[in-house]
């Protein structure tokens, strides 16, 4: 004798299913947005910049990004454990690369250093 229980417990069954598979997609997607999140944003570089970058390169373009406003040569000259050449042919590369731009200070006899902003950064800025 049937009790007509099988066509509910199958309704059941069926959404249940689909609630659990909403779940593990919504985790799923959420560990991969903090896994690239955590990649761009823990030095302010892009995978592709560090790879790319040498590590002088690499340095100033993350000190930049991290500070968020312009820095002074003379000062990054002070930080970075580099010496003047090295440090003058890295800001050179980057300036050819339009990753920063430079600015003559004749008041202060430096330029003053400023990251472009990347994608990632015009991104967030328009949210």
């Amino acid at each position: 004798m049937r009790h007509g229980n099988s066509m509910t417990m199958f309704a059941t069954d069926f959404w249940m299913v689909i609630a659990i598979t909403i779940v593990i997609v919504t985790m799923f997607a959420g560990i991969i947005w903090m896994i690239h999140r955590k990649k761009i944003a823990s030095d302010g570089l892009t995978p592709m910049e560090r790879k790319s970058l040498d590590y002088p390169e690499n340095e100033i373009l993350s000190m930049l990004r991290q500070h968020g406003s312009s820095i002074m040569q003379n000062e990054m000259a002070d930080v970075l454990p580099v010496d003047m050449d090295e440090l003058v042919e890295a800001l050179t590369s980057l300036e050819s690369k339009k990753l920063i731009f430079r600015k003559w200070r004749a008041d202060q006899k430096t330029y003053l250093i400023s990251a472009k902003q990347n994608d990632m950064e015009n991104n967030y800025a328009q949210t």
